[in-house]
Order: structure tokens, then sequence, then C-alpha cells
């Protein structure tokens, strides 16, 4: 059941504030691998433990779950914040390869010598769904440590969040229900339905469906206006900017590893090794690479309408001067060019993500580009192999 917070413990738990408690609730919610999610959960109870030990991280995974009890956990009369979280590690493991949980078994029980205590609600889900050993030990997990998802019912500082909102309504219909296989299958229609519904006003980081991997901020920025605007269904889509092509590679390597779900590598063209690297790891099925072959994607506009977003961006940060067509000397990449006129105009260095957000505020369907309607329609079609092959 949930932690006693009564029992006599030798550390002190510092009571967290609304504040904390809604950033433990948060993080749960968010596409993070295993291991990772419980290090940063760890971290968190860290912060509200006294004179407890020096690094919780080290501790035997049922002394970890205790303490993350004793500071976030919910009333172990409240049902239903246990089986949701159940619901969470089911979809966990719907999102993540067998191995993220086998090898998060490995660190955290295994080697630490921790026992493993059987709950007979989860070996039953075990058995009825099939599912691995490291699975298996991750749903236990979730058993043991459930936060206090009771306070998405109250008032609070998540009053206006959409994630409180689709944990309350998932609660809400489940309040009187038994602890059963059955109940936990029931709550996750819920949860699905819910999700499907809704998924136009939760953040793509809450259980995405793809992923789409960019190289900066500014198609981070531009990609979903642009896929809004062509009414594409992508709101399951997480994009991650990862920080140049190298940066992109390796956080592909890791992930293509991790998950099952369709992965889309955005590479700007003169990354030819990081590109032939991708192509040789990628899996055919599900992961798709799409090169962009001019420059940045801001320079895949027209130069016309290029110019009339400068020259607008230009006037809101008072330059007085418009740029003309004779001044883009470059050829590809217009950044060079950018740099140089904004210093000419005493601005600096240009600001390539105000001008991405001020064109993905006014740009209109017609102004798209055709290799963004290419790149859309990728990930359009790696969707629908999502669909297909989901759990």
């Amino acid at each position: 059941m949930f932690a006693d917070r009564n029992t006599p413990r030798s550390y002190v738990v510092k009571q967290p504030t609304q504040e904390q408690l809604w950033a433990c609730l948060a993080r749960c919610l968010l596409f993070d691998e295993p291991a990772i999610k419980w290090t940063k959960l760890l971290a968190q109870v860290a912060k509200l433990i006294k004179n407890g030990p020096t690094d919780i991280a080290d501790e035997p995974l049922p002394a970890q779950q205790q303490m993350f009890c004793d500071v976030f956990g919910g009333n172990e009369d409240k049902l239903p914040p246990r089986i949701f979280n159940i619901v969470l590690a089911l979809e966990d493991i719907d999102r993540f390869e067998d191995s993220c949980f086998f090898n998060w078994y490995l660190s955290s029980v295994a080697e630490a010598n921790s026992s493993v205590r059987s709950v007979p609600l989860c070996d039953g889900l075990v058995k009825q769904l099939g599912l691995s050993k490291g699975a298996a030990i991750w749903l236990e997990h979730a058993y043991w440590t459930v936060p206090d998802w009771s306070a998405a019912l109250s008032e609070g500082p998540w009053n206006d969040d959409s994630l409180a909102g689709f944990v309350a309504d998932c609660l809400n219909p489940h309040l009187s229900a038994e602890e059963s296989c059955e109940t936990v299958l029931a709550m996750r229609e819920t949860f699905r339905s819910l999700l499907k519904r809704g998924r136009k006003a939760l953040p793509s980081s809450f259980q995405p469906e793809l992923i789409l991997l960019v190289e900066g901020v500014t198609e981070a920025i531009l990609i979903p206006r642009f896929a809004k605007l062509l009414s594409a269904d992508l709101d399951a889509l997480v994009i991650i900017a990862c920080g140049g092509a190298n940066q992109l590679l390796r956080k592909y390597i890791a992930l293509v590893d991790i998950t099952p779900l369709p992965i889309c590598c955005l590479i700007d063209k003169d990354a030819d090794e990081q590109i032939a690297m991708v192509q040789q790891i990628h899996r055919p099925d599900k992961d798709a690479i799409h090169v962009w072959r001019e420059g940045e994607i801001e320079d895949a506009l027209g130069i016309d309408i290029l110019l009339r977003y400068l020259n607008l961006f230009l006037s809101e940060n008072g330059a007085s001067s418009p740029v003309s067509l004779g001044e883009m000397a470059s050829r590809g990449s217009h950044s060079v060019d950018l740099d140089r006129l904004w210093r000419a105009r005493g601005l600096g260095d240009f600001d390539k993500v105000g001008f991405a957000r001020y064109v993905a505020d006014h740009i209109v369907a017609e102004e798209i580009p055709q290799q963004v309607r290419q790149l859309i329609g990728t990930l359009k079609g790696l969707a629908g192999v999502r669909n297909h092959d989901r759990r």
C-alpha cells in the first residue's frame, strides 16, 4: 500500500508545498526513460529529506520507494490514485522497450540485493498482458510509489493546467472502484479515450506517439505551426531540439535502443557524416530521415516571403531601413547575410529564435514551402505506422 507517514523514520521529511507537489506530479507525466524519470524524482525527494542518506539513489529500492511516499505519497485509503499510477506504468511499458525496464531492474533491484515485494494485482496484470520481467518490476514499482494524484481533485496551482484536468477526469469515474485487474484495465480505457478526445489541449511531451529530432530551436518553433496550418493531425508529435547535427545523432542512437515509437530525423544537407550514420542504424519499418536541402528551415521560404517577414520583424525591432533583395548576397543559407544586416542596423546578431516565433505567428498556409509539406507528409505516414503497431 502507500507509505505510512506516521511510521518513525531516521530522517525528517519537510512537507512539500503545493508547487513542489505539482512539480513532482508533472515530472511523472513527462515522456522520460524510466531510469531517468526515477532519478529525477529522487532528486526532488532529496530536497525535502533532512538528516537522511547522503545519496538516496544508493539506498535499496524499497528504501527509495519509502522516502518517495513519505514526501509525495497520498492516503492509502484512496484507491484511484494507485490505480492511475499503475495505468501510467502500463503506458510507459507501451512506449519504451523491454530492455529499459530490465536494465532498470538490474541497476535498481538486482545489484542492490533488494527484495522484490510481490503484488497480487501486478502479478495478475503481468499474466494477463504477457509482460516481461523488467516491465513487471516497473509495474510493481508503480504500485509502491504513488504520488498524491488526488491533489488534482482539489484546489491548487494546478487548476488551470490541462494535465491536472486530465488526471482528475481519469480519477473521477473510478472513485468507488475496487482493486482489481478489471479496474486497472477500465481506467486505462478511460485514460486512452480521454487522451484521444483531448489530445489537442495537452502538451506533446505527454504520451507522445511520434518523435521528431531537429538540430535547432527554430525548427521546433516553426514545424508545429506549419502542421497546424496544414491541418495535419500531429498533436502527439514531440519535437526535440538537439543543438546541432552531432547531438542529433547521439540522441537518435540513444532513442532507437529505448523506444518503439517512430522517429524522424531532420538534418541539414551539409551534415554528411551524421546522415550516413543515421542511415546505417535507422529502423526502416519505423523511422525516417529528412535531409533539409535549403540551408536552414527559414531558407526554404520563398525569397519574397522571407523578405516581407524580415522587414516586418525589423520594423518591430526599431529598424527604419528595410532589407532589399540586392542585400541578400549569399547562396544557400542566409544566416551570414542576416547577421551582417542586423549588425549594420545596430541590432547585434540576428535573432533567429525571435524571427522564427514571428513567422510562426503570422505565416499562412499558402506560404508554407513544398519541402515543409513533404516533411509533414512523412510525419503523418510515421504516425500511421505507430497507430498500426500499437501494443
